[in-house]
């Protein structure tokens, strides 16, 4: 049905969820911080808006990681003499060696690369992303990941699909699917340029759109039903 499938990557294939949860305990043990449920509490928080403000345009991928760090410490810990620069490094360092998979991925990447190329596209931070593939061992299976940051543009914006598109050397959309957990970038996006568009309805998420996906699934291994 496909000739090419192009997958997201955090809360998709990877358990972002988890991989924050060790980063973040691996960063406070490091720095001695407290992440009581207060202080991890304004962490979300500022997180939330520091990614909205990415995925509006007015906050660059470079910058986030610094910025949410520096304006967590400024609220929880003012004199506590902890560079925010070491702290945003090292939790991002953290990241990129945490290795969580979602459940069904190995199993789904398995069937997939048997079927069609699989290209990645993500907005996660480009210092994360190859080391995590090495560690899936995955990165000798994929066609490619194209990294928002990298390429200068993100989902759900048009150009990233036809950057990735052209990575893998294909030219009719209509015959591409991309999957994610993302309603807007994972599949407004793609559906924009003539993709298909997989949502994987992760955790029971609502869609609070008017967005309308061509397949919905609610665990990984539904779609192997699409093929």
């Amino acid at each position: 049905m496909f000739d090419a499938v192009f997958i997201d990557a955090d809360n998709t294939l990877f358990d972002f969820d988890r991989t924050e949860e060790k980063a973040l305990l691996d960063t406070a043990h490091k720095f001695s911080v407290d992440f009581n449920e207060q202080n991890l509490s304004e962490y979300k928080a500022i997180n939330k808006t520091c990614w909205e403000l990415h995925d509006n345009g007015k906050l660059a991928n470079a910058d986030l990681n610094l910025r949410r760090w520096s304006l967590w410490l400024e609220r929880i810990h003012p004199t506590a003499g902890i560079s925010a620069i070491e702290l945003a490094n090292y939790y991002a360092d953290s990241l990129s060696r945490q290795c969580e998979k979602e459940e069904g991925a190995e199993k789904l990447m398995q069937y997939l690369i048997a079927k069609a190329p699989v290209h990645i596209i993500t907005n996660g931070f480009p210092s994360s992303q190859l080391h995590r593939w090495r560690l899936a061992g995955w990165e000798s299976l994929l066609q490619g990941i194209t990294v928002s940051a990298v390429v200068g543009v993100q989902k759900p914006d048009a150009e990233i699909f036809h950057i990735a598109m052209k990575e893998v050397g294909i030219s009719d959309a209509s015959r591409c699917l991309m999957i994610g957990d993302n309603i807007t970038a994972d599949v407004q996006g793609p559906q924009a340029v003539g993709m298909k568009g997989c949502w994987y309805q992760r955790n029971g998420a609502e869609n609070k759109t008017n967005i309308q996906p061509d397949f919905t699934v609610t665990h990984l291994n539904e779609i192997e039903k699409i093929f």
